[in-house]
């Protein structure tokens, strides 16, 4: 049968912590937990302690645990009665994870409650979270006969406690896949380490790229060091891609909180099932400048309407980029019905679209567009041109400035539709950035949810672009195939 440790064996586990904040904080959940909780717990009844998951919290686990330990005993300190306080032995927790990895979150919440139900007469939930830059931690004492909450605390600062590695996510990143080679040494040999995506829009950014190159260099640092060790072993080998068959996977989700500190939360698998995890608290301020604006959620309270989206892009970057839309009936385009390229100049001369642009720097051009239902296209690079350039104080106009297609034939951007209100908007960047086209082809030829809109502003933002502008035209039924 499963059993439970008693509360000396975890206080042994518990870090170094800042005592007299914390003997405040547990002091007075305490206090709030005795203040509802007193006479509704029998005689000789047991409590049990259910700490979150570990990608649920910044802490530590066994460090949540103490704290939440140290907390139920300052509840029922004066109690003639005292209650006793079980907390989960390694034995359990070591058995509750490999449920949880096979057979998934709800496998697992069902046997937390049968085996608590026969350890336990109530179970004291912790739940934490991030405020003003500190750990909060909540608890909820629960009766196990019928569900029943008899106390939820507020949520209290643990002031002093936030996180690891002093928010420094190249180092926070490093301790823990030390700590993941520690458990698990036979992933040494060869991982794939894959996307680390925005946990809101689920597409990973220039910032989710940074991390993960962050953690193949912290990968490929540890496991080699463990190579020199060992006798004729192989160095260890990382790939980058999505989740292989079998074998090992670290992907990750990034969680912003404010616009100075963001979570990271590190999953590592091994043949799809999910064996360690790993939230870290970081510093906004210790990424580059050029990948902040991503990690600021008050970028994502922008509109996702075209006039949102226009003013986010021209207000990108310190320079200046014109854009005007030319062609058409001002400002309004026919879709074109031409089946035969070589009529389009004749049979939709209303449709032909130009985009007129100067700019005060010289840079290479990324233009898009995206029309009211959503749906976005990558205008430019395209793979008739591969690179535009634009110099300070030239006025290009596209796309006939752009080079004749192979065969001499000229460039048309005639109105295909669907009919739609459409933006169009440019961007200047110093060089065309991989990581960036990488991204947006993603979403090249999508129709993007709301979510998705942000995810596109914080991808273009994020790569550093020296200025943006944006237009919308109108195109509209009504060419006549002639």
């Amino acid at each position: 049968m499963l059993r439970f440790a008693l509360l000396s064996a975890l206080v042994s586990l518990a870090l170094a912590l800042p005592r007299p904040a914390l003997a405040q904080a547990e002091t007075v959940l305490g206090a709030e937990l005795c203040r509802m909780a007193e006479g509704q717990i029998p005689a000789g009844s047991t409590i049990a302690l259910a700490a979150p998951l570990a990608a649920e919290t910044p802490l530590p686990v066994a460090q949540v645990e103490a704290i939440m330990s140290r907390a139920a005993q300052e509840m029922c300190a004066d109690w003639p009665a005292k209650p006793r306080i079980l907390a989960g032995s390694a034995e359990l927790r070591a058995s509750l994870a490999l449920v949880l990895n096979r057979q998934g979150t709800a496998a697992w919440q069902e046997t937390v409650q049968s085996t608590l139900r026969q350890e336990a007469d109530f179970v004291l939930v912790g739940e934490t979270g991030i405020a003003a830059g500190d750990v909060t931690l909540r608890l909820t004492l629960v009766d196990l006969s019928d569900g029943r909450v008899i106390v939820k605390t507020s949520d209290r600062p643990l002031t002093g406690l936030t996180g690891q590695a002093g928010g420094d996510p190249r180092a926070a990143i490093g301790a823990a896949i030390r700590q993941f080679l520690d458990m698990l040494p036979e992933a040494r040999a060869e991982i794939t380490i894959g996307a680390f995506v925005n946990e809101t829009s689920g597409l990973e950014t220039p910032v989710g790229l940074a991390l993960a190159d962050m953690a193949v260099e912290a990968w490929l640092d540890a496991a080699n060091s463990v190579t020199a060790l060992l006798r004729d072993a192989p160095p260890a080998r990382v790939r980058r891609g999505p989740p292989p068959a079998s074998g090992y996977y670290l992907g990750g989700s990034v969680r912003l909180i404010d616009r100075n500190r963001f979570q990271l939360v590190l999953r590592l698998s091994q043949d799809g099932a999910l064996r360690a995890s790993r939230t870290l608290d970081l510093s906004s301020l210790r990424m580059p400048a050029h990948l902040r604006a991503l990690l600021d959620p008050a970028n994502m309270a922008q509109s996702t309407g075209l006039d949102g989206i226009a003013g986010a892009l021209a207000a990108m970057g310190k320079g200046q980029l014109t854009l005007t839309p030319s062609g058409g009936r001002a400002g309004i385009y026919p879709v074109c019905r031409a089946t035969d390229a070589a009529r389009v100049p004749s049979d939709c001369a209303d449709s032909l679209m130009r985009l007129t642009l100067g700019a005060d720097r010289a840079g290479a051009l990324v233009c898009l567009s995206l029309d009211e239902h959503g749906q976005f296209y990558i205008v430019l690079p395209a793979d008739y041109a591969p690179d535009v350039r634009v110099n300070a104080g030239q006025r290009l106009t596209l796309p006939d400035d752009l080079p004749p297609l192979p065969g001499g034939n000229h460039v048309y951007w005639p109105a295909m539709g669907p009919p739609a209100e459409t933006l169009l908007g440019c961007l200047l960047y110093p060089a065309l950035p991989p990581g960036l086209m990488q991204a947006l082809r993603g979403l090249d030829g999508a129709r993007l949810a709301p979510a998705d809109r942000l995810a596109m502003l914080a991808i273009l933002r994020d790569a550093g672009p020296l200025a943006g502008a944006a237009t919308r035209v109108r195109i509209i039924d009504g060419t006549r195939v002639k």
